[in-house]
């Protein structure tokens, strides 16, 4: 991720200075003002956008917020759940069962089909289809994980940072290829040097390489600032 630094004189003319902001907005994905009440310098920081995907190829996008030196949060934002893709399934199930009614003249198939489809809907939406992942770092307490779901409904888990050994880059073997995936080891705490389990990270997301290399360097910079 390129990153540009550019300062102007804030005591040249407004109108300068408003057509200067419009050129950097354009360019410009954040920027930040040093020193505001001296109207000495205007600071802008860009950043190159870069698009990420998950391993299927999708398109996914990371959202980096540092609160603080010691206080990092990465959230992984996936695809929305597909309408049309609903409606494909919808209305496979209930062809289908129309045609078993058409030569059985049962009508405990269109029903049992009709629950069935509104049942499937629910367990997708409520329990499978993540919209987006968080990881949230401190220094001083630990890591907070969360899952927000399609539905609304949101499952978090905390690690304590006296628990955790360091976070890595792992590989592995996922349908005949080799991904990576961003792990957090677990240590034992009566042998410190010692790992008892480990606990990936984004696991609905599943995000490439490049995406998990700008999380973990942040991740070690946290890390490294509160050892």
């Amino acid at each position: 991720m390129a990153e540009k630094l550019c300062s102007i004189n804030v005591s040249t003319p407004s109108p300068i200075r408003r057509r200067f902001h419009c050129l950097l907005s354009n360019d410009c994905q954040n920027y930040l003002i040093l020193n505001p009440y001296s109207y000495n310098v205007l600071t802008v920081i860009s950043m190159a956008e870069e698009e990420f995907t998950d391993i299927n190829g999708n398109s996914i996008s990371l959202d980096c917020q540092t609160h603080s030196a010691l206080c990092r949060e990465f959230t992984v934002t996936s695809p929305k759940l597909s309408l049309r893709k609903v409606m494909v399934y919808t209305c496979f199930v209930w062809l289908f069962a129309y045609a078993v009614f058409f030569f059985t003249e049962n009508t405990t198939v269109l029903s049992s089909a009709i629950l069935l489809t509104l049942a499937g809907m629910m367990i997708q939406i409520h329990f499978v289809k993540v919209d987006h992942e968080t990881l949230l770092i401190i220094g001083s307490l630990g890591v907070q994980l969360s899952s927000s779901y399609a539905s609304g409904r949101e499952r978090t888990i905390f690690i304590e940072m006296s628990k955790l050994k360091d976070i890595v880059i792992n590989e592995a073997v996922y349908m005949h290829s080799m991904i990576y995936y961003l792990c957090i080891l677990i240590k034992d705490p009566a042998d410190p040097e010692t790992v008892t389990s480990v606990v990936p990270l984004f696991q609905s997301s599943k995000p490439r390489l490049n995406c998990l290399v700008h999380v973990y360097r942040s991740c070690q910079e946290v890390l490294a600032h509160s050892r």
